[in-house]
């Protein structure tokens, strides 16, 4: 029994001794880059990837015990960035945490200038940066809010080079005008669009367009009903604020340049169809059925039946056959006809499948700005 015993103990302590050789105990200090802060106490130290852990004292002092071959100590504490401490057989490490800027007291421009912290507001605002901005070169300021602002809705009225764009906040709230108003250092402005209606005039782009995004600093939109008060009832659908850049104090000459270059492209075009030209009953199948009813001569060939039944220019203006039309059920193209057309008479019927593709080239737009 006491041999049994005698066995028994020496297993416990052989088991206890090799626990002990398995720990590793590491201390050391956590402070602030700060200057005047010195230690920073109720900081989380871990062991990466586990959750054995401990936290400093008021002192910024802390004793961990990890497991032997732990290789990255991991330091959190609110406002400061988080350290990630290579062990590499060390057993005091000492960790300055640098302050993190979340963003909590940021301050935004709001009606006259005058700029206060956005958690003090009692509305809805955006602030988005230049910096932000001049990451999208395009011509027209609209243009770059999109996809930088929630809630806010931006529609261009084409794909054509200057072409005139639109935002709306929040949607559509009334029958009238529905864009906010713009206000540039104070002053209001409108963004309104000119020239192109449904059925005719040419679209001259919209006002805003002609701020130049390079030097704007910062971009504030306010929301909802509580930005009118601020300007009244023209800024009852919101107020797009702009900041523009100013001169400010420096120790030397400083001088900033920025150049881009862009290019437009078509990005589709139509399936057109390139089987009839224009004209109308010009198809075969018409050619055939008529033939069967007898309304045409039995011996007419499909050349005949083109050139006086299907299309025939004179005039443009309908004094041919179907030379007035603009539809293409004329007769069939590629297939060896000979027909009077706008060039001249007996020209080969033939498709044009790259016209309209032909008509575009690339665009090209730069911008300099010292």
């Amino acid at each position: 029994m006491k041999k049994l015993t005698l066995v028994f103990s020496l297993f416990v302590l052989s088991g206890l001794s090799v626990l002990f050789a398995q720990a590793v105990v590491i201390s050391g200090t956590v402070t602030s880059s700060v200057e005047g802060e010195g230690p920073i106490p109720g900081v989380q130290v871990v062991v990466k990837g586990t959750t054995i852990g401990t936290t400093t004292d008021i002192d910024g002092n802390y004793s961990l015990s990890v497991p032997e071959g732990t290789e990255t100590l991991v330091f959190h504490f609110v406002g400061m960035k988080t350290v990630e401490e290579k062990i590499e057989g060390r057993t005091t490490i000492n960790v300055v945490m640098e302050p993190d800027v979340l963003g909590i007291d940021e301050v935004v421009v709001t009606a006259l200038g005058i700029t206060r912290e956005k958690k003090a507001l009692g509305y809805s605002v955006t602030d988005v940066s230049g910096e932000e901005l001049a990451r999208v070169k395009d011509a027209n300021i609209v243009n770059t809010l999109q996809g930088k602002v929630a809630g806010v809705q931006i529609t261009n009225a084409s794909g054509a080079v200057g072409a005139s764009s639109r935002l709306l906040i929040r949607g559509i709230n009334s029958f009238g005008d529905n864009q906010p108003l713009w206000v540039i250092d104070g002053t209001p402005i409108s963004n309104r669009a000119s020239g192109a209606g449904q059925w005719s005039g040419v679209d001259y782009g919209n006002d805003a367009m002609d701020i130049d995004p390079e030097n704007i600093e910062s971009i504030s939109v306010l929301k909802g009903a509580n930005a009118a008060a601020l300007y009244g009832s023209r800024a009852r659908n919101g107020v797009v604020m702009i900041t523009t850049k100013k001169g400010r104090a420096r120790e030397g000459l400083g001088v900033v340049f920025s150049s881009h270059t862009t290019f437009d492209n078509v990005m589709f075009l139509p399936a057109y169809q390139n089987d009839y030209g224009q004209g109308v009953n010009g198809s075969e199948y018409i050619f055939n059925l008529r033939k069967e009813a007898g309304s045409i001569p039995a011996d007419m060939t499909y050349q005949e039946y083109a050139a006086n039944y299907g299309f025939k220019y004179v005039d443009g203006l309908g004094g041919g056959v179907f030379d007035g039309v603009d539809e293409s059920w004329g007769p069939r193209l590629d297939v060896g006809l000979l027909i009077d057309q706008f060039h001249g008479e007996n020209q080969p019927w033939v498709s044009h499948p790259d016209n309209v593709k032909d008509f575009f080239v690339t665009g090209v737009n730069s911008s300099n700005n010292l």
